[in-house]
Formats: structure tokens, C-alpha cells, sequence
């Protein structure tokens, strides 16, 4: 490919290989690696549940769905862990005050795992309710859709609390003292290494209370009394003996927040592990639960006190593609949340109107009567990736090949960066890389035309454990030497790369764990002397052999990727193709879409 690069767009778009292999934990390896080497970039999301919570004729704000013939559609977008709560927010909004004019609403609610731009083609929601700063920077990203928004609008605040059965506060001493950070911590992962108190918990890849949690605890072992973790401290020992002790204490993590809070419940009836269980939610999920499970209630507390909270927003939706009623009625919905009856549904959900707040906080509710003492920072984007790809390469941390596009194209900048295409691969590959376990497998290999020789690609780092040492040099230094010394030249030379490299990882597979190849080019085959497409297609499904896949995630980097070459390189091979028009917005997204679910 040519030095040039296309105009980038501020998001791309998941492409899903019709008859690609299930990943099972392929995918959390896939995730770390792929977020690791595209760190800090973003694609659109699906939406993936859709429920109707019911209309009202409005006006008077009282009304029925049977006497509403013509509803205007609310489309309310959120995240998973969010969704019981903007259920009932949506419930409240239709049963008492269904819009102005006699119009009526059918509020309609939509859950994803993160939120971002809809696809051009979906029906685009006309309130986001999210994390204040999740629709911050959701609405820098709206253009794209062709979509706009005004400031989101505070509406309230909810802590990350750890809550157990009351009977486990015993277990662990707990009923005569709020144990701190450090004691949770030595009670999940024992000195010892005896088995500790369990823990119930969602994906931190999708759930804020895990995120929340997780660092508290990483914070902690690191001595960092201001609950902040430092990254670069993140492969300490006793960090990684945290991460690992809560994984195993953890088990696989719930899939969403109806998962989560089923484990809870299934801990609550049951006698329980032999030091208790605790779980890291939030308080409006405590509330929602107790509320449900009248007689299995939790016992909610603020570890030491201290608590990180985050403010939840509202955010309306214009643009051309919203009908005029509909934006009117989304409109409508955001007002009523600060009327007196939306604030009482806001309250009754378990929201703080401010960060003391404590009105729905009682003793009955399984909650604290005084608030936190002390607010524990969020975590910030760089410690929220360190530890999503810590945790995801937890679960399976596989054996995988890197194979790198070094055309000269790849010196382009990144419009918004003092960076090029390729810089910003070389960091953040060598950042994710330093978070692999010892038994995770590393490979990796440049590729341009006639790099060496007549051969399209070299390889800069044999496949070793992470743990190996060679000639004195862990495989880790040896992969970052490596990444450093990369220059971009001459062309990009993929169909020879993709076929060597997929041809070599099925010689050497090794059953037992997954073997897969991320071939990453911001352009198209350049090299005359190498097969047609359809022969390369034909050679990669020809060396393939019954019973060892190994999938190539194809990523196209940039807008002149070719996109037809890479989905057939990824089909041929059961991997999938992934797109991102942005070189800064890829890596965040892809890491959820591919996490265990």
C-alpha cells in the first residue's frame, strides 16, 4: 500500500463471519491481545435485548395501553447493568405521564454491554442513560450517525457496595466490624493459600461494580491508600496474586446482570461456601434484588467506609433520522425525571439524589443508613483496559501468533494523536503483552513486500511460553525488543503472510488450548508475484486439518483495508474480520465484543 492513507471516520463497524467457529475462551484471549495491539479505539455496537415496558395515554398522565392507539416510541438505550433499573424508569414514565398533547408513550428499552453509536442501519435511540462519563464521550461520537445530543443531565448517584448473605457476615467476623479493603482481600485470598470466601460477580468488561471492586482490591495490594491503581505496577507479584485469587474465587464470571444476580440468589438459599460469599454490585442493584427476594435479603456494606460512586445520566437524541414526535416524547421522558413523581421513581430504584442522599437507604433495604465516608476514585480508561486484559487473559491466555502489517503506509498519523498507525500498535501491543501469564504462548511476525529477500514476512519472535528465557532474555523482552525496532517499507504483502503464517500454526498446534493468528493491515495485497485471492482461499482451506482450528482475525486498519480480501481470509479459516475505520477507536469495543458472554 501506498504512504497515503483515506479520511477516517469516527467509528467502523463488527462484521460476523457467517460460520465462524464459537470462541468459548478464545475470547478472552482474542480480546486481550486484540485491545492490547489497538488500544484505546471503538466500533458500533448492536443492540442486543429489547423490551417493551408498556404505554399510557398521556395528558392527564394517567392512562392504559388499550386506550392508546397510536403510541410514540421512547427508544432507550443502556447498559446491561442498568436495564431492571431503566425498566422501571420507563414503567413509572408510561403509567403516569405518557406525554403532552395526547399523545401517548411506548417506552421501548434496549441493552448492550457498552454504549456506542448505533450502526447506520439501526433504528437509533432517542435517550441514551448511562455513567456520566460514558455519555460524555458517547456524545462526541453521535456525528457519526449523523446523530446530535445536548450535555447529559445528572439525575442522580449510586455507590459500588459488596454485599453478602447476612448469615456470612459471621463466618467472617464481619457482624462486629466493617472489615477494610485489606481484610476483604485477605479473605478472599487467604495467605495461606487455603480457599477463602467466594465471590459472586459480573464481567469487568461490562459491570462498573466489578471494575470498581477489582481495582479497590488491586489498589490496596499495591499500598495506595487513595484507592487509585497504578498501572505500571499492575505485573507486581502480590497484584497478580490478587487478580488470580478473586479469578479463582470467582469462577467464570456472570454474563450479564440477570446471571449475576441468579448466582445471588442460588447463594442466599443455599447453605454457602464454608467462609461465605460476597458480591460486588451496586446499590441499585441491591435494592432491586432485596425487593424481589423479601426473604433471602443481602447485607450491603462500604468496605472500610470507602465506596466509588458514579453519577448516572440522562441524554436525549435529535437528528434527522428521529421523527419530530418522537424526539418531542424523548424530550417529555427526560422532563419528567425531574418532576416530583420522576424523582420518587428515581429514589424508589435506589438512585442517591445527591452523593449524601440517603432516603430509600435504610436498614430494611439491605443498604447503609449513612453514606460512604470516603469516595474512591473510578478508574480511569488506562487502568479499566490494564485490567480487562488482565482478567480476560486470566481465562485462558492460549497460544497465538501477531503478525503485523510494516508497509509504509503504516507511518501515516492519526488525526487527534502525535502518533502514527504504527506507533500506536508497537505501544500498546507491548503494554498488553507484558499482561500475559506465564503459560500463555507468544509468537510474533512483520510483514511487507519482500521484506527479507524474496520472502513477504519474517519472524521476529519464535512461539515460547511467556515464561522462557532465551540467551538470557525472557520472551517478554524479547517481543518488545522486537515491537521497538519496527520500521514501515515498501508495500503490504498479504496473501503469502496470511498463508505462511496459518500454514506454520497448523504444523506446530498444540491440542489442549486455543491456537489462533491476529493478522492486523491497514491496506490490500501488493505483492504481483503472489496467488489470486480465490487460491489463497483455496491454499489456507487445503492446510487446514480436522479437528485443530486455528482461526485468523483479520483486522483492517484504517478506511483502505481491504475488506473483501480479509473477510474471506477469516471465513476460510472460521476467524472473523474486524474493521475500524478510526485507528483510535477500535480496540475498547472489540475487547467487549469478544469477552466471554
Amino acid at each position: 500500500m501506498s504512504d497515503g492513507v483515506g479520511p477516517a471516520a469516527s467509528s467502523g463497524g463488527r462484521h460476523s463471519i457467517p460460520g465462524a467457529r464459537p470462541r468459548g475462551v478464545v475470547r478472552a484471549v482474542v480480546a486481550g491481545v486484540v485491545a492490547a495491539l489497538l488500544a484505546g479505539v471503538g466500533v458500533s455496537w448492536v443492540l442486543t435485548h429489547r423490551e417493551s415496558v408498556g404505554s399510557a395515554a398521556g395528558g392527564s398522565g394517567t392512562g392504559s395501553t388499550a386506550g392508546c392507539l397510536n403510541p410514540v416510541e421512547v427508544r432507550v438505550a443502556t447498559v446491561t447493568e442498568y436495564q431492571a433499573f431503566v425498566e422501571s424508569l420507563g414503567r413509572s414514565f408510561a403509567s403516569t405521564r405518557g406525554g403532552g398533547d395526547g399523545a401517548c408513550a411506548k417506552v421501548v428499552v434496549t441493552s448492550s454491554p457498552t454504549l456506542a453509536p448505533p450502526a447506520p442501519t439501526d433504528v437509533p435511540p432517542t435517550v441514551f442513560i448511562g455513567s456520566s462519563p460514558d455519555l460524555q464521550d458517547l456524545r462526541t461520537k453521535l456525528a457519526s450517525a449523523a446523530l446530535a445530543s445536548p450535555a447529559p443531565v445528572v439525575v442522580g448517584r449510586t455507590y459500588t457496595v459488596v454485599a453478602t448473605p447476612a448469615a456470612d457476615f459471621a463466618k467472617n467476623g464481619w457482624d462486629a466490624k466493617t472489615p477494610s479493603w485489606a481484610e476483604l482481600s485477605a479473605a478472599i485470598v487467604p495467605p495461606t493459600g487455603a480457599p477463602g470466601t467466594s465471590v459472586v460477580m459480573a464481567d469487568p468488561a461490562t459491570s462498573f461494580a466489578s471494575q470498581a471492586a477489582m481495582a479497590s482490591l488491586i489498589a490496596t495490594a499495591q499500598g495506595n491508600s487513595t484507592g487509585q491503581v497504578n498501572v505500571a505496577g499492575m505485573s507486581a507479584v502480590n497484584v497478580e496474586l490478587v487478580v488470580l485469587g478473586v479469578g479463582r474465587a470467582a469462577g467464570t464470571p456472570a454474563k450479564n446482570q440477570s446471571d449475576l444476580l441468579g448466582r445471588v440468589a442460588a447463594v442466599t438459599s443455599g447453605s454457602g461456601a464454608a467462609k461465605g460469599t460476597v458480591a460486588f454490585l451496586d446499590e441499585l442493584a441491591v435494592l432491586g434484588y432485596n425487593k424481589a427476594h423479601p426473604d433471602q435479603r443481602l447485607r450491603a456494606f462500604y468496605p472500610g467506609g470507602t465506596a466509588s460512586g458514579v453519577d448516572i445520566a440522562v441524554m436525549n437524541v435529535t437528528g434527522e433520522k428521529i421523527p419530530g414526535p418522537e424526539q418531542t416524547m424523548a424530550a417529555a421522558f427526560g422532563g419528567y425525571l425531574a418532576t416530583a413523581n420522576g424523582r420518587a421513581a428515581l429514589l424508589a430504584a435506589g438512585l442517591r439524589s445527591t452523593g449524601t442522599d440517603t432516603a430509600t437507604m435504610t436498614a430494611d433495604s439491605g443498604l447503609s443508613t449513612t453514606s460512604p465516608q470516603q469516595d474512591r476514585p473510578l478508574p480511569n480508561p488506562a487502568v479499566r483496559f490494564a485490567l480487562n486484559l488482565a482478567w480476560g487473559m486470566l481465562q485462558n491466555p492460549g497460544r497465538y501468533l501477531l503478525v503485523l502489517d510494516v508497509s509504509g503506509s503504516m507511518k501515516a498519523k492519526v488525526p487527534g494523536t502525535t502518533k502514527n498507525k504504527l506507533q500506536l500498535a508497537q505501544e500498546a501491543a507491548a503494554t498488553g503483552s507484558a499482561m500475559m501469564p506465564p503459560n500463555g504462548e507468544i509468537g510474533f511476525w512483520e510483514f511487507s513486500t519482500k521484506i527479507d529477500g524474496k520472502r513477504d514476512y519474517i519472524e521476529l519472535v519464535p512461539m515460547r511460553k511467556v515464561s522462557a528465557v532465551t540467551e538470557g532474555r525472557s520472551q517478554l523482552e524479547l517481543l518488545q525488543k522486537a515491537l521497538a525496532a519496527l520500521k514501515p517499507v515498501d508495500g503490504t504483502a498479504l496473501y503469502d503472510t496470511a498463508l505462511a503464517a496459518y500454514t506454520q500454526m497448523v504444523k506446530t498446534y498444540r491440542a489442549g488450548t486455543a491456537n489462533f493468528i491476529i493478522l492486523v493491515t491497514d491496506g490490500k495485497n501488493e505483492d504481483p508475484g503472489s496467488p489470486t485471492l480465490a487460491k489463497t482461499v483455496a491454499n489456507l482451506r487445503a492446510a487446514s486439518v480436522s479437528g485443530n482450528p486455528v482461526p485468523i482475525y483479520t483486522i483492517g486498519y484504517g478506511a483502505d483495508a481491504d475488506a473483501t480480501a480479509l473477510k474471506a481470509i477469516a471465513t476460510a479459516t472460521g476467524g472473523e474480520y474486524y474493521q475500524a475505520l478510526d485507528p483510535r477507536d477500535i480496540g475498547k469495543v472489540f475487547f467487549e465484543a469478544l469477552m466471554p458472554r
